[in-house]
């Protein structure tokens, strides 16, 4: 039975933030009624009262878009508001849908302390991190009545709570192996998880509620054809303890997907707000976002090795404090210390809109008074084991003793004498960061007044997980964006950089390229192309190769390599085997025409928006190799092009996998990588994971 989205929401009671914007209008409303004689028949103080109420409809419109997410859409009609009434309508161009429930195939869960167990007739799936032992709940959905490659505006998943679990958030991951429910085991699946987060369930602390997530990416993959073993729910939160309803029982989870061409981000809305005697008055809303929803979850808590956080003190001013399990904030005459801390953003999809982003650190010890630590943006790059006080690198000071940082605080919180987790909303600084408005160059926390002796907090060096600071995102993407954060399961990867900028330091566009790669997991290194003789291929998983590159001095250096190569210089499609001729048009879409292969997997077959603006797109032409694979086209001609190991190029097998980006270079011109959006961002993450062996299929 379909659970009341009324009472059943995951991350947010929607009728509750209606009631709220409501009572908000209605407090207005009345306090203007008492201000007014009510019996009054002044057209003026009756325009006003409608006013109102088309106000309180359009903020319950605004709930109800949200809600509603990527469509399909209802109009709010003849709501009462007292006495008075409203309505709203929303305009968009969302064409024809369809919509499937889509109930579980087979679940099951598996528990690592008892390898040759199988619970599939369970009528409850437990999920466990504790003490070294795990839990796993295991799901797969029937999805054959969804006709292949169609695609998918939404899908919403629904687990049933039935035992709490308030210690934090169940990751949602891709099982990469067939198993049938009656015979999983831990023993023979419990290896089968993709690294790759899709989504996460917030920490649960009420049993007996529905809760829901969007699983749209991953369920369009599948439509795709991906094969599909379905998911599993793994906590990494040390003491988690829950259990989720099976198909056994009268709860069991299942997929609502809605298929058809999702509309475009903007709309408008229009509410009326009629009076009992007729009186109508009318707002509209232009800029309304279309977002999907229900929203994603992020919950970074890095260990020692992906941690970045470090104590700088002004006693020790060359000191550094990388490794450290613990970290002070204080402001003491002659003892000042600050904490820094970065959490790596890859797993946010660019341009994302962040509802909500909330740092916490867990206190050890210190003064209790209730005194305020601030958290600040830093404004230069630090590296964990070489930051102190006076540099924030070997042979780099900071432009001011202390760290480089804003003076404006993002957020401040009042630290206790309790060694309890405190927190600091950072929505914006999140915001700036996922958005490319700033470099992402972590937060500092810094006390907000003088002659505070000390606030002690623990690192990611603790041996303890349960320790260690962390970082909590909740967010949405618009309407036609695949919300998927590009990050890589093959963080190991290295991958060396050929660009050409008149020096051994990459120019300002390719610097930033780099960091952004960088921040998907993978390692990379960089080199000018007149050095290229220099570089030993054998350190390298991938060769990625800029538009900054001449093509002269390039070919015949890496076509032959075994390793593979994401390419954005056209001039060099024919040397490495694509095609021929290359050129480039102006606009924003590309055309998926083959969503078969892993890079464009998430994405549906049609035209896909790539950039946020007009700008240029890379193609080939004449000639093409005869095992080319054209995965998207641009004005009907080859773009996204790939060629895999052995497949047959213009001049031959090629030694590795091959990548052609339709991003790039056409001659002396290029493209802005800062107009890239969140699908752009995917496809060369994709390109670069399948290109250095991470894709499957």
């Amino acid at each position: 039975m379909r659970p009341d989205l009324q009472s059943t929401r995951g991350f947010i009671l929607i009728p509750v933030a209606v009631a709220i914007a409501i009572i908000g209008v209605l407090a207005f409303y009345s306090a203007n009624q008492s201000a007014m004689n009510v019996n009054s028949t002044n057209r003026e103080v009756e325009a006003t009262r409608a006013e109102l109420v088309a106000q309180a409809g359009l903020q319950h419109g605004l709930r109800q878009a949200a809600h509603q997410g990527c469509g399909p859409y209802s109009d709010l009609t003849s709501v009462n508001f007292g006495a008075d009434q409203y309505g709203t309508s929303l305009t968009n161009d969302l064409g024809p849908t369809n919509f499937y429930t889509v109930p579980t195939d087979q679940d099951n869960w598996i528990r690592s302390d008892r390898l040759m167990n199988n619970y599939g007739s369970d009528n409850t799936l437990q999920v466990r991190f504790e003490n070294g032992n795990i839990e796993r709940p295991m799901f797969r959905y029937d999805l054959s009545a969804i006709p292949a490659n169609s695609p998918v505006i939404s899908a919403r998943a629904f687990f049933y709570v039935s035992s709490s679990f308030p210690e934090g958030p169940v990751d949602i991951h891709r099982i990469s192996a067939d198993w049938a429910e009656d015979t999983a085991t831990y023993g023979n699946m419990g290896d089968e998880i993709d690294a790759l987060v899709i989504n996460s369930i917030p920490a649960q602390p009420s049993a007996n509620i529905w809760v829901e997530v969007n699983l749209t990416s991953q369920v369009q993959a599948w439509v795709n054809g991906q094969p599909n073993f379905g998911i599993t729910l793994n906590s990494t939160i040390e003491g988690t303890r829950g259990d989720f309803a099976s198909q056994e029982s009268s709860n069991a989870s299942y997929i609502e997907v809605v298929t058809g061409t999702a509309p475009s981000p903007n709309a408008v809305l229009k509410s009326v707000g009629t009076l009992a005697n007729g009186l109508k008055r009318t707002i509209l809303r232009t800029d309304v976002t279309l977002q999907q929803n229900p929203l994603s979850l992020v919950h970074l808590q890095p260990d020692a090795s992906a941690g970045q956080d470090a104590e700088i003190w002004d006693q020790s001013p060359n000191n550094n404090y990388g490794n450290a399990d613990e970290t002070w904030v204080s402001s003491a005459n002659n003892d000042k210390t600050r904490t820094l801390l970065r959490f790596n953003m890859g797993q946010v999809p660019y341009g994302a809109k962040i509802l909500g982003a909330t740092l916490s650190l867990e206190r050890r010890s210190g003064q209790g008074a209730n005194l305020p630590v601030a958290a600040h943006r830093i404004t230069n790059p630090w590296i964990e084991d070489e930051v102190t006080w006076n540099r924030r690198e070997n042979g780099v000071n900071w432009n001011s003793s202390g760290a480089d940082f804003e003076n404006s605080a993002v957020s401040t919180t009042l630290i206790g004498s309790a060694n309890i987790r405190y927190e600091w909303e950072i929505d914006s600084l999140v915001q700036g960061w996922v958005d490319g408005t700033f470099p992402n160059y972590g937060v500092i926390l810094v006390p907000a007044v003088a002659g505070m002796t000390g606030e002690r907090f623990h690192t990611s060096d603790h041996t303890d997980s349960t320790h260690w600071p962390s970082l909590s995102i909740t967010y949405t993407c618009e309407c036609g964006t695949v919300c998927m954060g590009p990050q890589t399961k093959a963080s190991s990867g290295r991958i060396i950089m050929i660009g050409n900028w008149g020096g051994p330091t990459p120019n300002p566009v390719d610097l930033g390229k780099e960091t952004l790669i960088e921040s998907w997991g993978y390692e990379v290194d960089h080199v000018d192309d007149d050095y290229i003789w220099t570089v030993n291929f054998n350190d390298y998983d991938l060769i990625y190769v800029s538009e900054t590159v001449r093509a002269g001095d390039v070919s015949g250096q890496i076509e032959w390599r075994s390793i593979g190569i994401v390419n954005e210089e056209g001039d060099l499609h024919d040397n490495i085997g694509f095609s021929a001729a290359e050129a480039y048009d102006i606009g924003s879409t590309v055309e998926i025409v083959d969503n078969s292969h892993f890079i464009t997997a998430p994405f549906a077959n049609g035209y896909l928006s790539i950039y946020n603006g007009d700008m240029e797109l890379l193609y080939g032409g004449g000639a093409l190799g005869s095992g080319m694979q054209a995965l998207a086209n641009v004005g009907g001609i080859a773009s996204l092009m790939v060629l895999n190991t052995g497949a047959i190029g213009l001049n031959g097998a090629a030694a590795g996998k091959r990548v052609a980006l339709p991003v790039g270079r056409y001659g002396d011109s290029g493209f802005d990588w800062k107009h890239l959006n969140a699908n752009g961002h995917l496809l060369i993450q994709r390109s670069i994971e399948w290109a250095m062996g991470g894709g499957s299929f």
